[in-house]
């Protein structure tokens, strides 16, 4: 298991990166990201719940009440809002710039970690200056991609795909902000996760239960804003190889890949690797999609990456030299080591409380 965190992870931005490229198709056909939200979540339901009938039945002991409501916080931040936000963003842009706004959620949870005094920013040091530039250039990256596309580099418009750009162009502001609003809900689930793993100790049975209670809030939402009968009905056709893919390789599996991965690692490793989900999908994006691939998408992936990076690196050197700061874990205030990461419990970055 030395190496599972980190094969993990690889399948993790692998996996996401397909569904990225097969939802931009199925959302720009038509279908609602509420009825694909939904399905999606149903089909997760089902496999995760074999899963956990197959190796942990009998094993880990049932959650309480107090988790049950934990879980169901949980499961409205990171599948009901953040995925339809997401996935609503999505079918109005393009799959470079969801998965750029994707690589944002590190820096913008180190954002979240300040307001709620889990870490702290040292200017003076260079280890604090380079968070904090890290994180402008992250966020200054994914406005850049969302409001300057530029001369095209490679990548071209076709006559099958002529729909499929003019909806990238009319629509590619509100896309955008609709992706940062699904990133943001996304990067306070990590966030709200920090307690989370340190009462519920299966990662496995907690994906389950967040499962559930994800597509049923996503059923009640799909209830009130789709009311086509026709729109429920799925055929044996791209949207539904999507939406098993997605429900079992992505929000099942992936899921609890990476909620086992932030509860043995933190979420600093988990976040190092969602520029890769980016790239993969940077390369194959115009080819399967014939979407254009254009300068202002690589100036702002750049961006992002290097930032995220500078992030990354300002945090490991306040690892390193260790310090003494406050935390507030429900409401209370307590002295903190900062040599250690403050959001998960467990593996290299530990909670210390």
């Amino acid at each position: 298991m030395e190496h599972g965190p980190v094969l993990g992870q690889i399948y993790v931005q692998l996996s996401y990166a397909a569904m990225y490229l097969l939802s931009r198709v199925v959302l720009h056909q038509g279908m609602s990201h509420y009825l694909y939200v939904f399905f999606r979540q149903c089909v997760a339901c089902i496999a995760i719940t074999v899963i956990v009938l197959f190796i942990e039945s009998g094993r880990s002991a049932k959650p309480s009440l107090r988790d049950l409501g934990k879980i169901f916080v949980l499961a409205i931040l990171g599948i009901t809002v953040s995925q339809n936000l997401y996935f609503a963003g999505l079918s109005l842009t393009s799959t470079t710039l969801a998965t750029t706004m994707y690589c944002m959620y590190p820096a913008i949870t180190f954002i979240f970690t300040l307001v709620f005094r889990m870490e702290k920013l040292e200017l003076s040091e260079l280890r604090g200056r380079a968070k904090l530039l890290g994180t402008l250039l992250c966020v200054g990256g994914a406005v850049f991609m969302t409001l300057f596309k530029g001369p095209v580099i490679f990548g071209y418009h076709s006559s099958q795909h002529e729909g499929l750009s003019l909806s990238v162009d009319s629509s590619w502001i509100l896309g955008g902000l609709l992706l940062a609003g699904g990133v943001c809900t996304w990067s306070s689930c990590f966030i709200y996760q920090a307690w989370i793993t340190l009462d519920c100790t299966s990662q496995l049975t907690t994906t389950a239960v967040m499962c559930w209670m994800g597509a049923l809030q996503s059923g009640l939402l799909a209830l009130l804003f789709v009311q086509t009968p026709d729109a429920w009905r799925l055929g044996w056709d791209l949207q539904l190889l999507t939406i098993t893919y997605s429900g079992v390789f992505c929000s099942a599996i992936g899921l609890f890949v990476i909620l086992w991965c932030v509860e043995k690692k933190g979420p600093l490793f988990t976040s190092v690797f969602s520029p890769l989900c980016n790239v993969i999908v940077a390369i194959f994006e115009p080819i399967l999609l014939h979407v254009p691939f254009c300068w202002g998408s690589l100036a702002g992936m750049i961006l992002v990456i290097g930032g995220l990076y500078i992030v990354v690196w300002g945090k490991t050197a306040e690892e390193n030299v260790g310090g003494v700061g406050e935390v507030v874990v429900s409401g209370n205030t307590t002295d903190c080591d900062y040599s250690e990461p403050l959001l998960i419990s467990g593996g290299d970055e530990a909670v210390k409380v």
